[in-house]
Formats: C-alpha cells, sequence, structure tokens
C-alpha cells in the first residue's frame, strides 16, 4: 500500500511504454522512497479477451524494456544515486535487451523464447485458489 503522495511525486503507470509500465512504476517509486516488504506473497491470474504480451511482436517487447532500463540509467545519474548494485543491474539488463535487438541475437532470443513457452504449456497450471497457508511450504 502506498500513500497518495508517492504517486504525486512518481506518477503513475508512463502510457507510453508498450511493455514493462509497472517494472518502470517500481522503479521510480524505489528510486524516490524507501520501502518494507510483506513476508506473505501470492498471486491472481486474471484471464481476459484484450490483447495478451504473446500478441506483441517480441522485437516491441525487447525494445520497450530497453526504453525502460535505459531512462532508469539516466534516472540514476540525474537524480545521483550511490548504489553500485544497482548500476550495475540496470546495465546489465539494458545490455541484454540491446543486444537482443542485434538481428543475430534476435533469431537466437526467439528460439529461447518459444522453447522456454513450449516448456510452460506442458505443464497444466492449478487454476483453483489457495489460501495463503497453501504457499507456505
Amino acid at each position: 500500500m502506498f500513500k497518495r503522495n508517492v504517486f504525486s511525486e512518481v506518477g503513475l503507470f508512463n502510457e507510453e511504454i508498450i511493455v514493462g509500465e509497472d517494472s518502470d512504476m517500481w522503479m521510480r517509486i524505489n528510486e524516490n522512497f524507501k520501502g518494507v516488504h510483506s513476508n506473505h506473497y501470492g498471486s491472481v491470474i486474471r484471464n481476459h479477451k484484450m490483447q495478451q504480451l504473446t500478441d506483441i511482436p517480441k522485437s516491441s517487447l525487447r525494445e520497450s524494456h530497453y526504453a525502460v532500463y535505459r531512462n532508469a540509467i539516466k534516472r540514476y545519474h540525474e537524480k545521483k544515486l550511490n548504489n553500485s548494485y544497482r548500476l550495475q543491474a540496470l546495465w546489465f539488463l539494458a545490455i541484454k535487451y540491446k543486444i537482443s535487438l542485434l538481428p543475430i541475437f534476435s533469431s537466437f532470443y526467439i528460439y529461447m523464447s518459444n522453447r522456454n513457452n513450449r516448456k510452460k504449456n506442458e505443464i497444466i497450471p492449478d487454476t483453483s485458489w489457495h489460501s495463503l497457508e497453501f504457499f507456505k511450504g
């Protein structure tokens, strides 16, 4: 949960970003505020008829991810943040997505993505609801 002033300061989702707008917002929040993490976890899967990430061309996804991390690096320097681990992680991710845009690596990236998707589809997901206790193992 966040106080309203968090979003007043960092803004909401950047609607110009095709995909990764949530990552961008979380990074902007983290650049400006310290937080406390809850010790429980869970997730909700929402099925709908709207456009899915798998419908978006892979090159657009990679370009969008690259832009998110490139912008985070720019903000890091503008805000004069002092966290070498954060900067290294941002550079690693930006370079990863930049390289994946090169034609020679693009086909390999698509191959690995399709391979991983086939593996995920082989597993039949459990769609029933569970209490948090179910996930504590």
